[in-house]
Parts: structure tokens; C-alpha cells; sequence
């Protein structure tokens, strides 16, 4: 999938977590790769995950939408699931800080 404009990949950032502390960049990788996983295996246990100081991840129920299957030709209700995150107040003051 291409990184659209605004966007960083985890490749580089990688690159410049390694450059900026010193580490191997195979090593940095790793490390966000598995912190991605991990945010990931925790959201399918629970509703929510709470970074301090970075902000929140909660799994989310949309209503039940009406699908159409066109195996059965039947019309049933599923439940849309989608994940939200909410910048903690830290995060949300410094961007907004940086980007003014």
C-alpha cells in the first residue's frame, strides 16, 4: 500500500528513531513492529487500550446495518466494527502547539 502525502511508514520511521538514538535499525523496527502487534492483540480481548501521555484506542460497535448475501439471496443484520483513537491532552497540545 503507498504512504500518501502526510502520511510516515514504519520503515522510515524506523530509520529516524535508529538515527536519532543511536540504535541498529533492524532492532528499532522490531521494536514499533511489536508494539503495533501488540496494541492490535490487546484491541481483540478488550474494548480499549490507554497509552499515557500519547491517548486511546477503543473498539467500536456501529448499529447493526442490514447486508445482502448473494450466497443465500437473504438480507441479515451484522454488527460493524471499527477502532477510534483519541489523542490524550499531552499529545493533542503538542501537535496543535508544533503545528501553529
Amino acid at each position: 500500500m503507498p504512504v500518501e502525502k502526510g502520511q510516515i511508514a514504519t520503515g522510515l520511521m524506523g530509520h529516524e528513531r535508529a538515527r536519532r538514538t543511536g540504535m541498529r535499525e533492524a532492532a528499532v523496527r522490531t521494536v514499533v513492529e511489536q508494539f503495533l502487534t501488540l496494541i492490535q492483540e490487546e484491541l481483540t480481548k478488550k474494548s480499549r487500550v490507554v497509552i499515557v501521555n500519547f491517548g486511546t484506542f477503543e473498539r467500536k460497535i456501529w448499529r447493526q446495518k442490514p447486508v445482502y448475501d448473494f450466497l443465500s439471496k437473504t438480507t441479515r443484520k451484522i454488527d460493524l466494527p471499527f477502532i477510534r483513537f483519541t489523542p490524550s491532552r499531552t499529545m493533542d497540545h503538542a501537535v496543535h502547539v508544533q503545528a501553529s
